[in-house]
């Protein structure tokens, strides 16, 4: 009984314990504080109100503002009363304790003080937060520090005498008027007190930017707009919505600007729309188009595609699907209104002309509605997917990278590619050739290169960073059965970088960094060109090959002076549903 008596008695001296150390850690002055901006001159629906809502996510301990809340500028009381209506209801959904100061909206006029009496309280006063004083100041009708009212200098003067031994102080009101003591080269009066009486940080608004300074040891910010219009969008120059978010820790301040917009709820995207994101961009199960099969067409083909369109929402999903493209293609419908009912889907069909090169690309957009009033700007250029040929060699092919007309000259080269958003690139001219025997593939590729002297290739070993290097790059996938694919690149060195990746559902599912091809490799550089020749032989695929046989490839050219590459199908990707093919012939 006795010890049964004696823990009880421990446990209620420890909980005390915990409770008295927790109060006093939060009375030695540990808080959070945010600080929002002007709401209004010319204030942007909506903006206020998400400055609150995001304010709301962080939970701060209390709420300091700057002044301007309504448009005020007139001495009607009506008008003036209907304008804090309509603040006070955005302010009543801010959950922490929150503070103002007038601004010259809030009492442009003499006439306008007593309204904001009656709704907001006192225009100046100060009170204390654990271990900081906070002092609001009123400067709605005065633009220098010496125009500031006698009667408001001997109160704040009075209150600063009464506490100077605050381990903080922080001042704000509405105007920077020590900026225009600044520029005006004269003394601020204001900051010869706060100076005098140890102040520490001074907050403002007004301008509608942010800016900061420190003077003679008092850190001065001026708070940028929260929802009053801005003179320019400039984030370099302090012009972007925002608000302050300042940790107090024991007598340290610091400040922290946060962009609005940038503060997002846990719930921001659910586990819902993250299914819908599946199905727009991986997927491909809620907007599918289908590709191109263009084979070895050129100017002249024609050829159709469609466009599976499925609505996941509960409401109508209407927009129009426009397609862009330039005089190479032409596409009929071009412009196709669409109406999706919920749970529905609608297929689209396209009739494609080609008139000129495949790059650039034709793109497909429109707008995907979902959810909780989001949408997804979906914009895709179609997957043309190409066939090249290789060719059965009649003549023995000297690897030595000068390709001979006499051993290349009978094979049809492919030389049409696009950059890496199918675009026309800006690599210049390359040429591939394929060819083959029983044993072996052979591939030869002529770079034009006009500045010789930037060819950049430092790799010296196999599997060296030759991607990141003036290079020819392929992607072979033998069967499509396995799910194999090979990555094989060159530099003008003619070292190879090389790697095995092994494909499930349509996605990379393992990468051997560590599997090596064997390659018979030669290269040549000229004054305005570099070309290769390789010898691959069939077993490094672990397969062989002859006439009818079709592989799925794709390959590429980068050259690294350009930072760009020119891509043979766009997009280049790991997975062989979206390479071309290789015909052997």
């Amino acid at each position: 009984m006795f010890l049964q008596k004696l823990m009880s008695t421990l446990l209620f001296v420890f909980l005390c314990l915990v409770f008295t150390l927790n109060s006093s850690y939060a009375q030695e002055g540990n808080f959070r504080f945010a600080v929002i901006g002007d709401r209004t001159g010319s204030h942007q629906p909506g903006v206020f109100p998400k400055a609150v809502e995001e304010v709301n996510l962080l939970k701060p301990d209390i709420v300091l503002t700057v002044g301007d809340y309504i448009e005020g500028y007139t001495i009607d009381t009506t008008a003036l009363n209907q304008e804090w209506d309509e603040f006070f209801e955005i302010m009543e959904k801010l959950e922490a304790p929150y503070y103002l100061v007038p601004g010259n909206h809030d009492i442009t006029y003499d006439e306008c003080e007593p309204v904001y009496r009656k709704r907001v309280g006192e225009p100046y006063y100060s009170f204390d937060y654990q271990n900081t004083h906070f002092v609001m100041l009123d400067v709605s009708r005065v633009e220098k520090s010496e125009d500031v009212p006698q009667e408001q200098i001997e109160w704040l003067t009075s209150d600063l005498e009464k506490n100077k031994g605050k381990e903080n102080i922080f001042v704000f009101y509405h105007k920077p008027l020590w900026v225009v003591s600044i520029e005006d080269k004269e003394e601020d009066k204001l900051h010869q007190i706060f100076k005098k009486y140890g102040v520490d940080a001074v907050f403002s608004g007004h301008y509608h930017h942010y800016f900061s300074g420190e003077v003679e040891g008092i850190r001065y910010i001026c708070v940028g707009s929260s929802g009053g219009a801005m003179d320019i969008d400039s984030e370099n120059l302090g012009f972007f919505y925002h608000y302050l978010w300042c940790t107090v820790d024991g007598d340290k301040l610091d400040v922290a600007l946060i962009d609005l917009g940038s503060l997002k709820d846990v719930d921001f995207v659910n586990i819902e729309e993250e299914l819908v994101i599946d199905g727009l961009l991986y997927d491909q199960t809620l907007v599918d188009l289908s590709p191109l099969l263009v084979g070895e067409g050129g100017e002249g083909w024609s050829g159709s595609s469609f466009l599976n369109i499925t609505n996941v929402d509960t409401g109508m999903l209407e927009d129009t699907v426009r397609w862009r493209f330039s005089d190479n293609w032409n596409i009929s419908p071009s412009v196709i209104p669409i109406e999706v009912a919920p749970s529905g889907t609608e297929k689209l069909n396209f009739r494609f002309d080609l008139k000129g090169d495949i790059y650039p690309l034709p793109q497909c957009g429109f707008k995907y509605s979902f959810g909780r009033g989001k949408s997804y700007d979906y914009k895709n250029a179609i997957l043309v997917k190409r066939e090249a040929r290789c060719n059965e060699k009649k003549k023995s092919i000297k690897i030595d990278g000068k390709l001979d007309d006499d051993e290349w000259g009978a094979f049809v080269p492919e030389e049409y590619f696009g950059s890496p958003d199918g675009k026309t690139t800006k690599v210049e001219p390359s040429k591939f050739f394929f060819a083959y025997d029983k044993k072996n593939l052979y591939l030869a590729v002529f770079c034009e290169e006009s500045e010789k002297e930037n060819i950049i290739a430092k790799a010296e070993k196999q599997d060296g960073a030759v991607y990141a290097e003036d290079c020819v790059g392929y992607f072979i996938c033998p069967d499509p059965e396995k799910n194999e694919v090979y990555q094989i690149y060159f530099n003008p060195k003619g070292i190879a970088f090389d790697q095995l990746i092994l494909i499930k559902d349509d996605q990379v599912s393992d990468v051997k960094r560590q599997w090596n091809g064997k390659y018979k490799v030669a290269t040549q550089i000229g004054d305005d060109f570099w070309s290769i020749e390789a010898q691959i032989p069939f077993s490094v695929f672990k397969t062989e090959a002859e006439e009818g046989d079709v592989w799925q490839i794709n390959f590429r050219r980068k050259q690294k002076r350009l930072n760009s590459s020119s891509d043979w199908v766009v997009p280049i990707d790991y997975v062989p549903k979206k390479f071309g093919y290789l015909r052997f012939e």
